[in-house]
């Protein structure tokens, strides 16, 4: 699949203005404990966002008729606290950028321009795209159809 064009990167939906990026970078990483936490050392953590989604799709060349499901979207990312950060990550910037990265989906998944197979592994690869933070690193991403049914890619070092 191509590299999805720059202009898609942008998040409309950021929490922050463009102000206090340019100024002071990423506001959560600025946050101050309350407390000294003399005890805590850096540390890995995951997190987890989800979101549903419903849309229609079809499976050229088997299926060939649209069909709909309400598609959960999961995206596991990992991120380093360090010693005297309160957050690893902004989770609810990263639940903005999936939210906004799924409603930009048509209702026929397939006329998007990079879901043509509508596949839930052309899915996949699609949410991996969203953009993180050079710190940030995302380590999964499962898109199901049914909860009985999930395809998941988990991306390589």
């Amino acid at each position: 699949m191509p590299n999805l064009p720059a202009t898609r990167m942008v998040d409309e939906r950021a929490h922050y203005s463009d102000d206090d990026r340019a100024t002071k970078g990423e506001p959560y990483l600025s946050v101050i404990a309350p407390d000294a936490q003399d005890n805590r050392r850096e540390l890995t953590f995951e997190y987890k966002i989800r979101y549903q989604m419903r849309r229609q799709h079809f499976n050229p060349p088997l299926f060939k008729q649209s069909h709909v499901h309400v598609f959960g979207i999961e995206i596991t990312f990992q991120a380093v606290c360090g010693a005297a950060d309160l957050y690893g990550i902004d989770i609810i910037e990263h639940e903005n950028k999936l939210q906004n990265w799924a409603e930009r989906l048509p209702s026929i998944i397939n006329e998007f321009p990079l879901l043509p197979l509508g596949t839930t592994e052309d899915m996949c690869w699609y949410f991996s795209q969203i953009p993180t933070e050079e710190r940030v690193k995302v380590l999964s991403v499962a898109i199901d159809e049914t909860p009985e049914r999930t395809t998941i890619l988990r991306m390589k070092e």
